[in-house]
């Protein structure tokens, strides 16, 4: 275990709270459908982010970002879908039409077919404007202080994830090469970039975040989630002071 022995671990907490006490409980009737798949984005993002802590523990926190970066998808989908339902799902129909007729002779074709048939066009997913829209979906629903998560979100998380930790490039490579004086060298190279324990908190975070929203949905109490994210909250603030 990364962590030392006495120290708290929320994120590993929240994770496995969800994961016994929570994911049963999200049950709707098939017509909920936005619902349904709110819940099924936490049910995601959980699991992403129980895949994040077992690379921490085995010592690869330089790898987690990509799966950082996974989680923040499912948390700006989770929250599109409470917070504007019909809207979500039918961009998420459009999407997976525009995603299911590109994909060249994979032989699903026919599916983006069948979602044009039932009045789904093909338009791909911009998560950039996904983001602005739930931060504007947020100030319409009076939550002042979640305005702005959508967007510094995005620009923290997933602009900075793909540059750093899941394109092939400088960015992500430059973390194994040991450099001199500001100048490249290939004389030695790490197997390991520099842990970054920030990644894993920020993804709890959100994943805090959609599931007290998603428990409020389904009239599951949130004082236990609340608890660990104000935790979490302040692991975050400890390692910037």
């Amino acid at each position: 275990m990364s962590e030392e022995e006495g120290r708290s671990d929320p994120v590993g907490d929240l994770s496995r709270y969800i994961q016994k006490s929570i994911i049963h409980l999200l049950s709707s009737l098939p017509e909920a459908h936005a619902r349904q798949f709110a819940a099924a984005a936490l049910a995601r993002s959980n699991r992403l982010l129980a895949a994040m802590l077992c690379l921490r523990d085995e010592g690869f926190t330089d790898v987690v970002g990509g799966l950082q970066r996974m989680v923040l998808e499912c948390w700006l989908i989770g929250e599109y879908l409470l917070l504007a339902p019909n809207e979500a799902m039918q961009k998420l129909h459009e999407a997976d039409a525009y995603q299911l007729t590109t994909m060249g002779n994979a032989g699903w074709e026919h599916l983006g077919e069948f979602a044009k048939e039932l009045g789904f066009d093909r338009k791909r997913l911009d998560w950039s404007s996904l983001a602005g829209r739930v931060g504007t979906l947020f100030r319409e629903a009076g939550m002042d202080s979640e305005v702005n998560y959508g967007r510094q979100m995005y620009d923290l998380l997933y602009r900075r994830q793909s540059h750093v930790d899941v394109h092939a490039g400088i960015g992500s490579l430059m973390g194994y090469v040991i450099t001199e004086t500001g100048r490249f060298s290939t004389r030695e190279i790490t197997n390991q970039r520099m842990i970054d324990p920030m990644s894993v908190l920020m993804a709890g975070a959100c994943v805090a975040w959609l599931a007290e929203r998603v428990c409020d949905e389904f009239g599951i109490g949130t004082h236990r989630i609340v608890s660990l994210q104000v935790e979490i909250m302040n692991s975050m603030m400890s390692i910037d002071e």
